[in-house]
């Protein structure tokens, strides 16, 4: 099970069942979409964003992997943690200023409307690395083989 949890009021808004065995890794996306990875071979896409019972809606499984996933990585998972700093020194008139560009910047670099839809790899025990457009389709992108080792942690490059 996977809970959200409400840091200010220290109340777990949401809880998220489905998954057969442990979790691994877990990434919250930029379009209103949670991602979890299990031991039991697959990743959950839950709706987290919306009104009632939006929230907390799994919205498809994605299958692929022959054995458990260790790792998740997503393509704006830079921007996200970022927001609306980059490498220049920035400073912005009001909160209100500073989501704008933060917006500006996740719709620029892969997950806004304007941009190229988010992208989402796992990383797994069966030494294979899939992509996937979760909030598209339930179908992989691409399968990448070759590694001789599971695969126990990916990361998407920042440009």
């Amino acid at each position: 099970t996977i809970k959200i949890w409400n840091v200010r009021t220290f109340r777990c808004e949401v809880s998220l069942s489905g998954h057969t065995d442990s979790v691994e890794a877990i990434r919250w996306g930029g379009v209103g979409l949670l991602y979890s990875a299990s031991r039991d071979r697959t990743i959950k896409v839950w709706g987290v964003e919306g009104e009632g019972n939006q929230v907390g809606k799994l919205v498809r499984t994605l299958s692929g992997h022959g054995h458990r996933i260790n790792a998740l990585a997503l393509s704006c998972e830079h921007v996200c943690r970022t927001g609306p700093f980059d490498h220049r020194p920035r400073t912005f008139a009001s909160p209100e200023e500073a989501q704008a560009a933060a917006q500006e910047r996740y719709d620029t670099m892969g997950g806004g409307q304007s941009a190229e839809v988010e992208r989402l790899v796992s990383g797994s025990d069966d030494y294979t690395l899939i992509l996937w457009t979760p909030s598209e389709s339930k179908q992989p992108v691409a399968r990448l083989t070759g590694h001789q080792q599971a695969v126990n942690d990916i990361a998407f490059s920042p440009d």
